[in-house]
């Protein structure tokens, strides 16, 4: 996972394949996660690109591939028709 540094305090990474090297940051999925926050997690239709980023918290918490797909699908209708975001979370490893 490369982390490039954006300001002072702010930092950006494509895909999250090592948790503990992001548990380091204090960010809004690592407190979540940490926490067990209420974390609303929206976009401007909320189907694609608020349950990508939930799947991806998802697969933090230990839920893995189509497992992710169906579950969000199962609470949010019309959700992950993108499928290159379907593609993203079956694959993450």
């Amino acid at each position: 996972m490369k982390i490039f540094q954006i300001d002072e305090n702010l930092y950006q990474s494509s895909m999250i394949d090592d948790v503990e090297r992001a548990k380091i940051f204090d960010v809004c999925i690592d407190l979540a996660y940490k926490k067990k926050m209420k974390v609303l997690v929206h976009c401007e239709q909320g189907i694609n690109r608020a349950s990508l980023l939930n799947g991806v918290i998802l697969w933090m918490k230990g839920m893995r591939g189509q497992e992710i797909v169906n579950y969000i699908r199962s609470r949010r209708p019309g959700a992950l028709f993108n499928q290159n975001f379907v593609n993203y979370l079956v694959n993450l490893k």
